[in-house]
């Protein structure tokens, strides 16, 4: 037989309870952030279009999470961590945000437009428009992003840009944004290109023979909307103060109240920690007065 890992009991808040305080912040900044764009600051708009995709996303990882899509809530998880990067990235450099964002939006025209014309026009199908300064910028631009197109619009990898805003992200700990990189962003990189860990989760030996889990999964939900929440709300905290900064007092309360009910508390720590000792969560509570309670 071979050797088997035996996880310790856990104690988490119950899913409608998380749920909660992941739509409260939702709703609040939608209410917040919303009305015309007022006189456009450097990088303004990019940042705006950084949070309106987010928003969505969020949107899409409670609707998921309610049905106990797991996988799907860690792979959306990671679109929101990268997001919120980018858009403190943005706000350090907003000229040169602004200009590369323009150039990759230039070469993307062009290689999709020469894509079209050559392999996915049909005839009486319109030839789409090849730009005379995106064919003369050809080498330039694939010098910023590949010949292909497939590096970042930045041109930096995601360690880099994460490197190059670590101070200006808010974090608990000094180290935060990295080991959030590192651990929760890389199990959600690792589910969305089906990379062993993801497909082991849905096939189980048993004394009957292997089983298929198809379907909704509650494996990897509780870090997945961790990881969601977390990465939304420091992207809410950045609009805030370039659109809203009077804003920021609540987003900071929703988070404080919210936090703790997503963690997942193992029952070791809990007895460790002992019934009149504060919860590991964080929440400054007692622990039978919050985790210890479930």
């Amino acid at each position: 037989m071979p050797p088997q890992f035996i996880p310790p009991e856990t104690k988490i808040f119950l899913l409608e309870e998380r749920l909660r305080g992941c739509r409260e912040l939702a709703e609040y900044v939608w209410e917040a952030f919303g009305g015309p764009l007022p006189g456009d600051r450097h990088g303004e708009r990019l940042i705006l279009a950084v949070w309106a995709r987010a928003a969505g996303t969020f949107s899409g990882v409670l609707l998921l999470a309610e049905q106990s899509y797991g996988d799907q809530v860690g792979m959306l998880a990671r679109a929101l961590f990268e997001g919120t990067v980018d858009a403190y990235w943005i706000a350090k450099h907003s000229v040169k945000a602004q200009r590369l964002a323009t150039l990759h939006f230039r070469q993307t025209r062009l290689l999709v437009a020469e894509h079209w014309n050559e392999h996915d026009r049909r005839d009486g199908d319109p030839v789409l428009p090849l730009f005379s300064e995106d064919i003369r910028d050809r080498q330039q631009l694939a010098s910023l992003f590949g010949a292909i197109g497939h590096r970042h619009w930045s041109g930096q990898s995601l360690p880099k840009r994460i490197a190059e805003v670590d101070s200006a992200v808010p974090q608990q700990h000094d180290g935060e944004l990295f080991a959030r990189y590192g651990d929760d962003n890389k199990l959600a990189n690792l589910l969305l290109h089906s990379a062993a860990v993801a497909l082991n989760d849905r096939i189980t030996d048993g004394p009957y023979g292997a089983r298929i889990h198809a379907g909704p999964s509650q494996q990897h939900l509780a870090i997945g909307l961790r990881h969601a929440y977390w990465s939304y709300q420091r992207l809410c905290l950045l609009v805030a103060d370039r659109r809203v900064p009077s804003a920021r007092p609540r987003i900071e309360e929703l988070y404080l109240q919210t936090w703790s009910h997503l963690q997942t508390i193992t029952v070791p720590a809990l007895k460790l920690a002992g019934r009149n000792g504060r919860c590991p969560c964080g929440s400054g509570r007692k622990v039978k007065d919050c985790h210890g309670a479930l």
